[in-house]
């Protein structure tokens, strides 16, 4: 493997010089060590002297080499004389020359490293990269082109990660700047949410356009997203909310259903798709009311296995397969209008719940494939009166919000190492969760991957916070039980997210709760750890424990 590949020019001072500095069989050449303090043995180095029209393809040669100085001169060991006492050897491989019309730009280091061109601004870089051009120009032989085109795709590569990284740190100013803006304009509607739950909000809906808050009745879960289309202005008829009626069970109160006349009759769902793939460009909410009054699995099943059909088209749009099968369009008058619906990548749905006695308990099926945020902490104080006014934000768009993966095929080698530390702590997990047959599988770590990325990227939250805030939205809600396998993982749980053992199977809930301030702050995950002690209080009282209220 290829350690370094140097381009470097002789400029006009030193080029009459140079011509000095070759061995009497032309076997090695000489020049300051200097100039390359990294190089290291059979690095290649590309020597440019275009005043004296030739170019030497070497490799480098470190060893020691005899010199005795005389007066302003330094003898070698193959007399060949120099200007300098810090020397380095080159073994020359092939000299070439240059031709009257060769095309050269100056390099402004003086020096181009190849495979490694951090520290070469983007400008010098393109520079560089017309500089390889020329210099494939001299020679047909298969192993210059081969090292060439190595070096040439090696920086191609470096420029498109530091472009991408300024748009990325462009990108993730604005919508830190817009989030905060988003938060201001709620709160001067009269409404406060905790700190990080705006930008949680934005995250989940960012990882996938499925969201459920669930809590006590008056907490906002209805407002958050209503006010959030609003701040960031979307209009009335970009947000439907429909209240989802007890006596539900199939898809046709939502979808639609033929009639007996012969034409299918559309319901809200498909008017809102219909209505949100006219501008893919603005986001569209649908948020369904009180979403588990019915059974989720019985009248959404059809969305719950769409929204796992996501592709990614030639043209990079994201869609599904067909929301309305050939059997539910059958014998249809207007079939051909609804025969192309599939759920768009603008659509958000967000279901609110309530967790008492008068609702359904949410399936695996569903907390899977949701961010299920839990809204249950109040704030009785009157909320300080806004002293700046801000108006709805007008340049926010769907670009803002969609999702960038859709499977963890799309992660970059970069993106995989800066969610490393977050995948090992999932497997910690996930073999915790096993004792009780209650681990996970892809499709969950994917997703929590796309957030802790998503949050890291644009600079919203610290990896360790973005992974709390996962844990409470796709881990803890599948821990319910009443079984002693149940108390042992949420004990295991605990004592991983203290990074200590706190709690054994016959936890001193009296000592958890006295220093339950110490084992939060000691925690890098302090809301979950709060979530396990809160459960494991709960089956001691009264032998089964869940995440819900």
């Amino acid at each position: 493997m290829i350690a370094q590949v140097i381009v470097y020019e002789i400029k006009s001072a030193a080029a009459k010089n140079a011509e000095k500095l070759f061995s009497h069989n032309d076997k090695y050449f000489y020049w300051n060590k200097e100039k390359f303090k990294n190089l290291s043995l059979d690095d290649y180095v590309f020597i440019v002297n275009k005043d004296s029209r030739w170019v030497l393809f070497t490799k480098s040669n470190t060893q020691e080499i005899e010199s005795n100085i005389q007066q302003v001169d330094t003898l070698f060991k193959d007399n060949i004389d120099g200007k300098w006492n810090s020397i380095t050897r080159f073994e020359i491989l092939k000299i070439l020359k240059i031709p009257d019309n060769w095309e050269w730009t100056s390099i402004k280091e003086n020096e181009a490293k190849c495979l490694h061109v951090n520290n070469t601004n983007i400008v010098d870089k393109k520079n560089i990269l017309l500089n390889i051009n020329q210099l494939k120009t001299l020679s047909n032989k298969e192993t210059i082109i081969k090292i060439l085109d190595t070096c040439k795709s090696n920086i191609e590569k470096k420029i498109t990660e530091v472009e991408s990284s300024n748009l990325t740190s462009t990108n993730a100013l604005n919508i830190k700047n817009h989030l905060e803006h988003i938060e201001t304009y709620i709160e001067q509607k009269g409404f406060y949410f905790n700190e990080g739950e705006i930008t949680n909000f934005y995250l989940s809906l960012k990882t996938k356009p499925f969201v459920i808050l669930a809590g006590i009745s008056g907490t906002g879960k209805t407002q958050l997203p209503r006010l959030f289309a609003e701040a960031i202005g979307m209009s009335k008829d970009q947000v439907i909310q429909i209240p989802v009626r007890p006596d539900w069970t199939d898809a046709s109160d939502l979808i639609g259903y033929t009639s007996l006349q012969g034409n299918f009759i559309s319901k809200p769902l498909t008017e809102a798709i219909i209505k949100a793939k006219e501008d893919i460009s603005k986001p569209h909410f649908f948020i369904l009311d009180e979403m588990n009054l019915a059974r989720v699995e019985h009248y959404f099943a059809d969305f719950l296995s769409i929204i796992e059909t996501r592709f990614r088209t030639k043209t990079n749009e994201v869609k599904t397969d067909f929301l309305l099968l050939k059997n539910q369009l059958k014998d249809a008058n207007n079939a051909f209008l609804y025969d192309d619906i599939y759920w768009p990548e603008n659509l958000y749905l967000i279901g609110t719940v309530n967790m008492d006695e008068t609702t359904y308990p949410f399936s695996r099926k569903v907390l899977d494939r949701a961010n299920s945020i839990e809204m249950n902490t109040v704030e009785l104080d009157w909320i300080s009166k806004q002293k700046q006014k801000v108006d709805k934000l007008t340049n926010f768009t769907n670009a803002n919000l969609k999702s960038e993966y859709i499977a963890s095929i799309e992660l970059t080698k970069t993106d995989k190492l800066q969610v490393e530390e977050a995948l090992e702590m999932l497997k910690k997990m996930n073999k915790i969760l096993e004792i009780s047959n209650l681990h996970f599988a892809y499709r969950v770590r994917d997703e929590i991957i796309f957030y802790v990325l998503y949050a890291k990227k644009e600079q919203l939250l610290k990896p360790e916070a973005a992974l709390d805030f996962q844990i409470m939205q796709k881990i803890l809600p599948r821990v319910h039980g009443s079984s002693t396998r149940t108390q042992k993982v949420i004990i295991g749980l605990l004592n991983l997210f203290a990074n200590e053992e706190i709690a054994t199977s016959y936890p001193d809930l009296e000592y958890l709760e006295k220093n339950k301030k110490s084992i939060l702050k000691k925690s890098n995950y302090p809301k979950s750890t709060e979530k396990l002690i809160f459960m494991l209080e709960r089956f001691d009282e009264n032998r089964f424990t869940s995440f819900w209220v």
